[in-house]
């Protein structure tokens, strides 16, 4: 059986109206991490991964080999493939308006 690969990446996060916090007015997002995203990533037999972003917007998942599309719930898919034993870094961009 083939060993799995790992894809790896940050979320990043662009645009989005200015926001006030505790009184403080933050700016849009200008590559921000986004922490707490999922990353979902399915495969085109329907095998399906998850995993979250931690508090620097980096994530990384275990995958058997094959094509992926990698996801979030605010970003454009991304379609890589995944070579037994090697890495694949996948930055994903959360654009908002």
């Amino acid at each position: 059986m083939p060993r799995s690969g790992t894809v790896v990446g940050t979320v990043r996060g662009y645009g989005g109206p200015a926001t006030i916090v505790h009184g403080k007015v933050q700016p849009a997002d200008n590559g921000n991490p986004m922490t707490n995203s999922t990353v979902t990533a399915r495969r085109t037999d329907g095998l399906i991964v998850k995993t979250s972003t931690g508090p620097l917007g980096h994530y990384a998942m275990s995958v058997p080999p094959g094509r992926w599309t990698l996801q979030t719930e605010c970003s454009t898919s991304v379609t890589v493939t995944v070579a037994s034993s090697r890495q694949v870094r996948v930055p994903l961009r959360c654009d908002f308006p």
